[in-house]
């Protein structure tokens, strides 16, 4: 499976605050028609795919501020890692 996210932007977000971010990436094509979420460490938020290279996600609340944590994508419960990490300052 040719999977691969190659940027997360922004890649920091106020931890007190729930913002939008977009994953970006090739072989996307894999989550059109299925339910998308993300996971930060095991915190699970909605996804949606915004383009066919893009995907959206919502950060969510309650990290501690500094906390860095690592994003996966989750598509049909298929666990992805996407080898990026997210701060929350």
């Amino acid at each position: 499976n040719n999977f691969n996210v190659s940027d997360i932007l922004p890649s920091y977000a106020m931890y007190n605050q729930s913002i939008d971010i977009i994953l970006f990436g090739y072989g996307f094509d894999i989550a059109i028609c299925k339910k998308i979420y993300c996971l930060f460490d095991r915190v699970k938020t909605n996804g949606s795919m915004d383009k066919i290279d893009q995907i959206k996600c919502s950060t969510p609340l309650g990290f501690k501020r500094n906390s860095s944590v690592l994003v996966y994508l989750l598509v049909d419960d298929k666990k992805i890692f996407t080898g990026f990490t997210f701060q929350f300052i």
